[in-house]
């Protein structure tokens, strides 16, 4: 329930809180107040790829891309010191609207530019663990999943503790039951 008024919490700073933003960046600002549409141009502002948003869709990879979209968000206008980051990372529902209504004085900068630069071994750890946690969840709620077997009901073919994996993409895809 709590994730569910969060959720909902962030699609509304997220209309609130964009329109400002798109403007300073020069990209049309009225389309900003449209949940989902507002997702497809912070993925303009960012400059990262238009196939994001089909990955913002899949239930639980969307919050690591959302945490790194907010973050992302913040380097953007400048905001790029540690603990900044933490804070679009963390409490997106107060660094965004802070972003967009209390420093107005912020211009638009653009994405920072890697080339040239050695990313530290935290950075490469970190980001790393990162990718390895969305694509684990992605192949975990698309694709496959594995189970053991609990109970001997199934004793004639599989016996208990027995491993298997079942594709869900014969099943079709289904929201998570929590």
């Amino acid at each position: 329930m709590i994730a569910w008024i969060l959720l909902t919490a962030l699609v509304l700073v997220y209309s609130i809180s964009l329109p400002p933003l798109l403007k300073r960046a020069g990209l049309n600002s009225a389309l900003g107040y449209i949940p989902l549409v507002n997702l497809v141009l912070m993925l303009k502002l960012i400059k990262r790829p238009w196939y994001w948003f089909f990955v913002i869709l899949c239930p639980g990879i969307n919050l690591f891309l959302l945490i790194v979209m907010n973050v992302e968000a913040g380097i953007v206008f400048g905001k790029s010191k540690t603990k900044d980051q933490w804070m679009f990372g963390a409490l997106p529902w107060l660094a965004l609207p802070m972003l967009a209504y209390k420093e107005t004085s912020l211009p638009y900068l653009g994405p920072r530019d890697w080339t040239g630069k050695k990313k530290s071994m935290m950075r490469e750890w970190g980001e790393a663990l990162v990718f390895a946690v969305i694509a684990a969840s992605a192949i975990r709620t698309i694709f496959l999943e594995a189970f053991t077997i609990p109970t001997p009901s199934m004793e004639k073919s599989m016996l208990v503790g027995d491993y298997l994996f079942v594709s869900k993409i014969s099943y079709g895809a289904k929201l998570p039951q929590t």
